[in-house]
């Protein structure tokens, strides 16, 4: 029986299937016991490892609390240390008793109790040493109160000394020199107490401060010797009550020193109280150091125990890393073992196969593949055949559309070449234009430009002109009143020359008519200054006229003479006046003609006006049409740039096509039909 090249495969496959279930199974039973391993580490063992580094952080914290206790210089200072040191020993308390719950081996927990017997011996000598050095600080205090109340006394006492030195007769009298160089000595031991007070109020040695102590009573019983001495001497003469109130201040100050509760008593309480903090700390110390060796090993202890558990988790590993080894040997023989016999059952046909692709492969399309006994490499014989007889007919089909592309291909590049010819003539031209429409709109410019100044002056000329109009206007006003003016005094003078034909004897009409003759030669002067130019000979004759006037006034004797002679003037007058009436119509003829001119020109300023701004308006919307169709010419322009630039992309990529159809023409030629 021939077994097929599949099965020998899938047989295969079944077997390093079975070896890798295999391999599953011990990795899955070796990681359980890992993690059974693992767990017990994690559950059991770390935490404990977890709160024993808690402990003994907190034992350390604690250590390091007492001792700033210890060195603590004030109230303050120290009950701030208490306070964190009472919730350090809470909380290292409570661990405590959660690290005994974990504790499950009975080792352990002997070492545990130990280490906690310290522990509990430690803080009590702790709580005591921060008491007794809280006792020493408030000691301390009520010393430097006291060091206080004695230096106050003692200056008072010292000061009475020298006052002995100002009584009366300290100078000549003996028994006060005496007297004087007493309380000298006293005021002498005075003084040094006083710096050993200080000495001793800071000193914390107990042989030093008996030193000091027994100075100082020496001290006290010398000023009393001294103090007996002076008193006799003080008998004999006025101190003026210096030795009596020196008695009370002494006495004070023997109080303050060796009186119940005094310095030298508070001193000593210092000293028995630093010494019991002493002694404290240093129990506690040693328990300290007792405690952490305790919770040291038993941390060690833990720490064994965290490392003989990990060490079994890695001996599990070892062991399943062998067993997975083995296994895996095992499954590298049967793949090399089923590889060689499926190689030899695929290799002989698949050299077959081999051989006639690479005859195909060198473009020999008549091949055809052997068959092969096994059915799979006789299909694929088969479909080679197939292939190869497909490949026959695709490279038939692209000899035959390859001249077919090639001649196309020509006539595309002919076009192209044509295209661009064109394309460049249009863009040359359109350039022109753009450039002949850019002079027409510079050139309208210039002209709306010279048309707007025009305006300008026609502007100008229409002002000049309604200013000529009003004054032409005013002027035929004052030759129509001057015309008016003449006729009436024609009409005056003419009865003035009738009615002198009369004047024959009667003087009172004379004065009469002189005085009328004068008022009116006063008017017509007033009209002839008013008429200017034209009235000025007007204005001679009634000036003589007033003269004449004024004469008849003066002397009746005259009239006749006078009489005669404005008979003659007044026909001069006459004629003068006919002369400046027919000039002032003429002018009023004149000036309306004129007048009618003036309107004509301004009509026709106005139309000229009106056509320029219509020009104008007209330019420019030239203008802006002229500018569309300099844009519209430059958007072509570019167009017909990118048409051209197209057009010779496009012919490269036929050149391009040209040559990858010499490359086509190449691989087709290499394959045999």
């Amino acid at each position: 029986m021939r077994i097929s090249v599949v099965s020998k495969i899938i047989a295969g496959f079944s077997l390093i299937g079975v070896l890798l279930l295999i391999t599953n199974i011990s990795s899955y039973l070796g990681l359980a016991s890992i993690r059974s391993s693992a767990e017990s580490v994690i559950n059991e063992k770390t935490p404990v490892q977890e709160k024993m580094i808690d402990v003994q952080i907190e034992v350390l914290t604690l250590g390091r609390l007492s001792q700033q206790g210890f060195y603590s210089e004030t109230l303050s200072t120290l009950g701030l240390t208490t306070k964190e040191y009472d919730e350090a020993a809470a909380i290292f308390t409570q661990d405590l008793a959660n690290l005994f719950s974990k504790l499950n081996d009975t080792k352990l927990r002997t070492i545990f109790k130990k280490g906690e017997e310290h522990t509990t011996l430690y803080m009590s000598h702790s709580s005591a040493m921060l008491s007794g050095k809280r006792n020493v600080l408030e000691l301390q205090e009520e010393i430097q109160e006291q060091l206080s109340l004695i230096l106050n006394t003692a200056d008072e006492a010292s000061a009475l000394m020298l006052d002995l030195s100002y009584l009366d007769g300290a100078e000549t009298d003996r028994n006060i020199q005496r007297l004087v160089g007493s309380g000298t000595t006293i005021d002498n031991i005075i003084q040094p107490m006083l710096n050993v007070s200080k000495e001793l109020a800071a000193s914390i040695d107990a042989d030093s401060s008996a030193t000091i102590i027994e100075e100082l009573n020496y001290s006290l019983r010398e000023i009393q010797t001294n103090f007996e001495f002076l008193k006799g001497l003080a008998a004999s003469v006025d101190d003026q009550g210096i030795t009596e109130t020196f008695e009370g201040e002494f006495e004070k100050l023997k109080s303050l020193y060796s009186g119940d509760q005094g310095f030298l008593w508070l001193q000593q309480q210092k000293l028995n109280a630093h010494q019991g903090k002493n002694d404290d700390q240093a129990i506690a110390e040693e328990n300290l150091a007792l405690a952490i060796e305790s919770f040291t090993n038993l941390f060690d202890q833990v720490n064994k125990d965290t490392l003989d558990g990990q060490n079994g988790i890695l001996d599990e590993v070892q062991s399943s890393i062998w067993l997975s080894f083995v296994i895996l040997i095992i499954a590298l023989i049967l793949i090399v073992a089923i590889g060689f016999v499926c190689a030899k059952s695929i290799g002989n046909p698949l050299a077959k196969i081999n051989r006639s692709l690479r005859i195909i492969s060198n473009g020999d399309l008549t091949h055809e593949a052997e068959s092969d006994s096994s059915k799979e490499f006789d299909r694929l014989a088969t479909n080679l055949n197939a292939v190869t007889k497909s490949l026959h007919q695709v490279v038939s089909q692209i000899r035959t559309q390859e001249k077919q592309l090639e001649l196309a291909n020509k006539i595309s590049v002919d076009v192209g070449r044509r295209t661009l010819e064109q394309v460049a003539q249009q863009t040359e031209q359109v350039r022109q234009t753009s450039a002949n429409t850019q002079q027409v709109r510079e050139t309208s410019e210039n002209n709306v430009r010279q048309i707007n100044e025009g305006m300008q002056s026609l502007e100008v000329v229409k002002q000049q002109s309604e200013q000529i109009g009003v004054t032409v206007e005013h002027t035929s006003s004052q030759l129509s009143a001057q015309a008016e003016q003449a006729n009436a005094s024609v009409d005056i003078i003419s009865r003035l020359e009738a009615n002198t034909a009369n004047i024959g004897g009667i003087l009172d009409v004379i004065k009469t008519i002189a005085e009328q003759t004068n008022l009116l030669a006063l008017n017509a002067a007033i009209e002839a200054a008013r008429a200017g130019e034209a009235g000025r000979g007007f204005a001679v004759v009634a000036d003589e006229v007033r003269t004449l006037a004024t004469r008849t006034q003066n002397s009746t004797q005259e009239i006749e003479d006078m009489i005669n002679a404005l008979q003659s003037d007044a026909k001069q007058a006459v004629d003068a006046i006919d002369k400046g009436r027919d000039q002032a119509v003429s002018s009023v003829n004149q000036i309306s003609e004129l007048t009618t001119l003036v309107k004509d020109v301004l009509k026709i300023v106005d139309d000229l006006a009106l056509a320029n701004g219509q020009i104008v308006a007209d330019s420019s919307h030239q203008d802006s049409l002229l500018s569309e169709v300099s844009e519209s010419l430059s958007e072509i322009v570019r167009l017909a740039e990118q048409s051209a630039e197209s057009t010779k992309e496009a012919n490269e990529a036929t050149n391009k096509v040209d040559g990858l159809m010499v490359e086509l023409k190449q691989a087709v030629s290499r394959f045999k039909l």
